[in-house]
């Protein structure tokens, strides 16, 4: 049997067996291919340990697996892209091989290499700790929190400024972060980072992606101890956009929720606030579509409670509006309804205030020059 054909289709088996759906324990006793970059040594001189073993099927090689190692040096981060890969080694060295349709190997070019290439912008001195490769992208981490991308620059997955974006096929330092790096990580459409403040860590992750006429943006942020965490996503689809805002302060207890859609004439808002520790409490909600207009406001006070309730809707010459107000502590008590028909007015007010008590209830109506008024 030739060397290598016993691998199946995944490389990770023997020809006749299924393909795996868990991990599995690499065979010691295979007999593998091996490389070393740097030739010249005898096989006698192959290092025991710091192999890379390579297996799967791309376009560049067949599905035979293999191993290498880098003379005089040992891989101790690697990561796979979709169609590339690449690694750093103990020495700060950096390499990468495979596709390069979008400059993701970080060579320069768009050139596919089919061994490994050191990519000769990074030195020892960058001290790159982390390398992440993402679908078509790469992003490269330094052990001082300095993060660097290369490769397709479509979505903002780069993370650069444009006048940046025209060296794509090169390693770019990203300025937009401003607290240290700790770790990286690239996904098909998506760069996720997770850095560190003075008060704990802090969390951003950036998300776009378009497809058909449909764009969805999404943004979490998330900072721990003191904890505030906002998130933000908004989608546009044929006419339709819709934006969601959601944020959270802890200790002290702050939260604003914000969702806003606007399709095909139709808009609608709705706000919440909540302030906990002398709670304020805040909600509005606002709607128009094809010419009716409905909003409601709530708003809480505890600690000598105040509460105010406002409703006011418009539709086709139709307004009403209502309106209830309560005061605790020395007690007021305000309700007030008012409608609006076609040229008819109805009005109710009811107040009441206690401890030298006054409570006073009004109704009136005016409907085409008639008007009445009870008071009681």
């Amino acid at each position: 049997m030739p060397r290598g054909s016993r691998w199946g289709p995944r490389g990770l088996g023997q020809y006749l067996r299924p393909n795996r759906v868990a991990p599995a324990v690499f065979p010691k006793q295979a007999q593998i291919p091996f490389t070393v970059f740097g030739m010249g040594e005898p096989e006698s001189l192959v290092p025991d340990t710091g192999a890379v073993f390579t297996f799967g099927k791309t376009k560049f090689a067949e599905n035979i697996p293999s191993k290498f190692w880098f003379k005089n040096d040992i891989p101790i981060c690697l990561s796979c892209g979709d169609e590339h890969t690449a690694i750093v080694t103990d020495k700060g060295s950096v390499y990468a091989a495979g596709g390069n349709n979008e400059g993701q190997l970080g060579l320069g070019d768009t050139d596919d290499r089919d061994t490994f290439h050191q990519i000769c912008f990074f030195t020892p001195k960058d001290s790159i700790k982390q390398l992440s490769a993402g679908a078509n992208t790469s992003a490269a981490l330094t052990a001082d929190g300095e993060l660097y991308t290369f490769g397709e620059p479509e979505n903002g997955k780069l993370g650069l400024p444009n006048q940046l974006l025209i060296n794509h096929r090169s390693p770019q330092r990203v300025l937009g972060i401003p607290e240290k790096v700790l770790q990286v990580a690239c996904g098909g459409g998506h760069t996720v980072v997770l850095t560190a403040t003075s008060h704990g860590v802090t969390s951003v992750s950036l998300n776009t992606a378009t497809s058909h006429g449909v764009t969805s943006v999404s943004l979490s942020t998330a900072t721990s101890h003191g904890v505030t965490s906002v998130s933000l996503s908004t989608a546009t689809s044929h006419g339709v956009t819709s934006v969601s805002l959601s944020t959270a302060t802890s200790h002290g207890v702050t939260s604003v929720s914000l969702s806003t859609a606007t399709s095909h004439g139709v808009t609608s808002v709705s706000l919440s606030t909540a302030t906990s520790h002398g709670v304020t409490s805040v909600s509005l909600s606002t709607a128009t579509s094809h010419g009716v207009t409905s909003v409601s406001l709530s708003t809480a006070t505890s600690h000598g409670v105040t509460s105010v309730s406002l409703s006011t809707a418009t539709s086709h010459g139709v307004t009403s509006v209502s309106l209830s107000t309560a005061t605790s502590h020395g007690v007021t008590s305000v309700s007030l309804s008012t409608a609006t028909s076609h040229g008819v007015t109805n009005v109710s007010l009811n107040t009441a205030t206690s401890h030298g008590v006054t409570s006073v209830p009004l109704s009136t109506q005016t409907s085409h020059i008639v008007s009445t008024v009870t008071l009681f």
